[in-house]
């Protein structure tokens, strides 16, 4: 009886030991654009967007969101993209620390 309440113990900590290794933000799945839009999307149809700049990454993108909340992956280097950009970036309201 002793030993099986022992061994419980022990699977009870390295199961907490596991779920807090499991949980490190090393190990949390990173969002990567595996293809990219060819078409431009209109800005009014835009919410807002985030750059996609992870190492782990092989492609380097901007993801929109739109106003129907679709993601959608872009070239950062294109012409349309950057002014989507600077067209968000003047409505949105700047966060403040």
């Amino acid at each position: 009886m002793q030993i099986s309440t022992g061994l419980l113990c022990l699977l009870l900590v390295a199961t907490a030991f596991t779920s807090q290794v499991l949980a490190h933000p090393g190990s949390i799945p990173v969002s990567c654009c595996f293809a990219m839009t060819s078409k431009k999307i209109p800005k009014p149809l835009l919410k807002s967007y985030k750059k996609i700049t992870n190492s782990r990454c092989t492609l380097r993108a901007i993801v929109f969101k739109t106003k129907l909340g679709k993601d959608i992956c872009a070239d950062p280097k294109q012409k349309w993209v950057q002014d989507a950009i600077k067209h968000l970036d003047q409505i949105l309201p700047t966060l403040k620390p």
